[in-house]
């Protein structure tokens, strides 16, 4: 980060404008604003892929559950039958 800074620094003297250092800080906070951005979307993706996760873990396990208890409820239903 030091080097870019320095680079962007030097470089902005040779662009003769009337604000160099205005030029400079603009195009830092360009950067740190594209990064944010980057890392919010990321985190943002991350997010939504756990959630998708999470609710398929749950689908899953009430579907199994669900049987299981059908194959019992079916059990009990078969033993009054036959009494």
């Amino acid at each position: 980060m030091a080097d870019l800074f320095c680079t962007l620094y030097i470089a902005s003297f040779h662009l003769r404008r009337p604000y160099p250092l205005l030029v400079l800080v603009l195009v830092l906070v360009l950067v740190l604003v594209l990064v944010l951005v980057l890392v919010l979307v990321l985190v943002l993706v991350l997010v939504l892929v756990l959630v998708l996760v999470l609710v398929l873990v749950l689908v899953l396990v009430c579907c199994h559950l669900g049987n299981y208890h059908g194959k019992q409820d079916a059990v009990i239903y078969q033993m009054e039958v036959q009494m």
